[in-house]
C-alpha cells in the first residue's frame, strides 16, 4: 500500500502533483471559472462565425438566383419581341 498522500505541492507553483497518475493539476477555482469562461466564450465566437458564414453563403445563392431570373426574363422578353 502506498503511504504517499494523493496530492503532493509542487515547490514554487499553486500546483500539485496527483501521485497516482503523476498529472499536475491547478487547484485555483478562481482560474478555472475564468478558463471556462474563456472557452465558452470562443465556441460561442465561433458558433456565432459560422453562423454568419452560413447566412453570407445563402444570400450569395439568393442572389444569384434571382441575376438568374432577371436573365431568363429578359431573355424571354427579347424573344416575344417586347
Amino acid at each position: 500500500m502506498n503511504n504517499l498522500p494523493k496530492y503532493i505541492p509542487v515547490s514554487g507553483t499553486k500546483f500539485v502533483r496527483d501521485t497516482e497518475t503523476g498529472a499536475i493539476l491547478n487547484t485555483d477555482m478562481n482560474e478555472m471559472i475564468n478558463y471556462q469562461i474563456q472557452k465558452d466564450a470562443k465556441i460561442r465566437e465561433r458558433m456565432e462565425k459560422e453562423s454568419t458564414q452560413q447566412k453570407f453563403c445563402q444570400i450569395e445563392n439568393d442572389i444569384r438566383e434571382i441575376k438568374d431570373m432577371i436573365f431568363q426574363l429578359a431573355k424571354m422578353r427579347d424573344t416575344n419581341g417586347n
